[in-house]
């Protein structure tokens, strides 16, 4: 992958496929795919920490297969390995959040246990800084 958010490990794809099937088989279920970030959080005292975030996007199951809970099964499976997923155990990293834009409404994903953020979210690019002249 060549786009600056998917390449060096950045995107990770996932589906959901027939476990019992034999490989070549199996029907793909679900699928989606995440975005591991780096970030920074500030506290309400000005601390500032470097986290993980994970983005997840192109949340997808076939017509065919809607309504049988494939793509719950893989949301909650999603829910358990994130939090872990391409962290470094010896940075002392920890993933905060995931992040997920939904065409599909609030409800789904909250009943699956994602919680709509209803705080103030400030995105930001680089801080522009003055270079000292020599």
């Amino acid at each position: 992958m060549t786009v600056p958010l998917a390449r060096d490990g950045g995107m990770t794809q996932w589906v959901l496929v027939e476990k019992a099937a034999a490989p070549g088989k199996r029907l793909l279920l679900s699928s989606c795919e995440t975005f591991y970030k780096r970030s920074w959080i500030c506290d309400r005292n000005g601390n500032v920490a470097s986290v993980i975030t994970h983005g997840i996007a192109s949340v997808y199951t076939d017509s065919r297969y809607r309504g049988r809970g494939y793509a719950s099964r893989l949301m909650n499976e999603l829910a358990r390995v994130l939090p872990t997923w391409q962290i470094d155990q010896s940075e002392q990293v920890k993933c905060v959040a995931s992040v997920l834009f939904s065409d599909i409404g609030r409800g789904y994903y909250r009943r699956l246990g994602w919680h709509p953020f209803l705080d103030k979210l400030w995105l930001r690019g680089p801080l522009r800084v003055a270079r000292p002249s020599l």
